[in-house]
């Protein structure tokens, strides 16, 4: 019998493996389309960052939408990040909360850890401010800010700190026509975690968060907890108010600098907005104050405030009690927050030290003789000058060993050229009162000498 073979056009074809979720994971996007975990179909990216990307994906069983937070298969390997990415689903897991975004399910496809929680169809409260013109009804402040603080009453209540409340992470929820904020990404939230009982997830030399609305406390890179989540709601609340954060700068250390030194400015209210009740805007001062134990105690106080403040009949009922203490708040605001121009005059005639370290300048003659404008006269330091300034140059160590040596009760500024972060940390925890990055404005250094003078006991 004859061999009988088959046509070459009939020989099949090699079988092509379809690429791995972790191939396809390692360009933007790369995982439109994918399956995860077989039942997770993602329909559309949604949004990335530097852990992962968000998509929205359909659940192929029930039907029904879903978000799915997927971590960057380059990310996944790191293991301070995947712990992260994990304690994230366990904290919000256990807050049930109709105002927390709600997590449906946890796992891993293909080395890449996933969050799968529930679809929200809306806006970020931040796309909202920047859509209006003016700020938001106080109506509206009210029932924002009244839904984040009992989402932050629960999960302070389970040992979570959000450690990142800003406005880009409360969504507006809409369910049904009727708005729902909804308080999203605990991914850098700090977690009482039994599970997880290692090390702290943040090295205490890092800073997480973002600028603008984080807490003195978290500037420093100290440990936090809820009250550093109450002075971000205070930095929501000025948003709120005024459509910008209570602080601006120019750079992220500027930023840091306003946070832990800087009074905070008035508000900037449009002309013919409504009239900030005098209760709201202590309210507001209390939870950023620079000292935790000087902000509300929780969050339920806060929201207990908040509801008091923006009773038309309880403001009725105490308006005589506060006129008198409404009338001295704005003078000591008034001085507080004067233009150094003004504030010179407050300390007309003071003496300041200088100390001199290391061979480089941060100060001239320029400054002594625009300070000599302001009323400010600088000196060699001694034993008796009650403010000093430690010019330091570019010598950080010099300037550490400066501010060890100076007598009890001195108060320094440090002048120092390359100041970042880090170095400035090591500046305050060595004694600084306050710092200042070269090259130095003379205006700038009458403004912080004048608070430092205004000051003294």
């Amino acid at each position: 019998m004859a061999d009988e073979t088959k046509p070459a056009a009939f020989e099949p074809e090699p079988m092509s493996e379809a690429p791995s979720l972790g191939a396809m994971s390692r360009s933007p996007g790369g995982l439109l389309d994918g399956v995860i975990a077989r039942k997770y179909k993602l329909t559309k990216l949604l949004g990335q960052g530097g852990m992962g990307e968000v998509y929205r994906a359909l659940h192929l069983t029930l039907g029904i939408d879903v978000a799915v937070k997927v971590m960057h298969s380059h990310v996944a390997t790191q293991g301070e990040f995947a712990r992260r990415f994990a304690r994230e689903a366990r904290a919000v897991s256990v807050l049930n909360h109709p105002n927390i975004v709600r997590v449906l399910d946890f796992g891993a496809d293909d080395g890449l850890p996933y969050i799968v929680m529930e679809f929200l169809r809306g806006e970020a409260l931040q796309d909202r401010i920047d859509r209006e013109p003016a700020p938001l009804p106080l109506a509206e402040v009210r029932e924002i800010m009244t839904a984040t603080l009992g989402a932050l009453s629960t999960a302070h209540e389970h040992g979570v700190v959000h450690r990142d409340i800003k406005p880009d992470n409360v969504f507006l929820a809409d369910e049904g026509g009727r708005t729902v904020p909804k308080l999203v990404d605990f991914g850098l939230a700090h977690v009482d975690d039994r599970v997880d009982a290692g090390p702290t997830l943040t090295k205490t030399e890092m800073i997480a968060g973002t600028p603008d609305y984080m807490s003195p406390e978290q500037c420093r890179s100290l440990r936090v907890g809820p009250s550093s989540d109450l002075y971000a709601m205070g930095c929501v609340l000025t948003t709120l108010l005024q459509r910008r954060p209570p602080f601006e700068g120019t750079s992220t250390i500027d930023l840091i600098t306003k946070h832990l030194f800087s009074p905070v400015p008035p508000l900037a209210r449009p002309d013919g907005a409504e009239a900030v009740p005098d209760a709201l805007e202590r309210l507001r001062l209390d939870l950023l104050a620079k000292d935790p134990v000087e902000r509300p105690a929780t969050a339920a106080e806060t929201a207990s405030r908040l509801a008091e403040a923006l009773d038309p009949g309880s403001l009725a009922r105490r308006m005589g009690d506060r006129e008198d203490r409404a009338l001295h708040a704005e003078r000591a605001l008034r001085v507080a927050f004067e233009p150094a121009s003004r504030a010179a005059s407050k300390v007309e005639g003071a003496r300041v030290g200088v100390v001199l370290v290391g061979a480089a300048r941060a100060l001239g003659d320029a400054h002594q003789q625009g300070l000599t404008m302001h009323g400010i006269t600088l000196e060699p330091a001694t034993a008796t000058s009650e403010i000093v300034v430690v010019d330091a140059g570019d010598e950080l160590e010099a300037a550490k060993a400066a501010l060890r040596a100076l007598a009890p009760g001195q108060r320094a500024l440090v002048c120092l050229s390359h100041l970042d972060v880090e170095r400035m940390n090591q500046l305050i925890a060595a004694g600084a009162a306050d710092v200042i990055g070269a090259p130095v404005a003379v205006d700038g250094l009458a403004k912080k000498l004048g608070r430092l003078l205004r000051k003294r006991r």
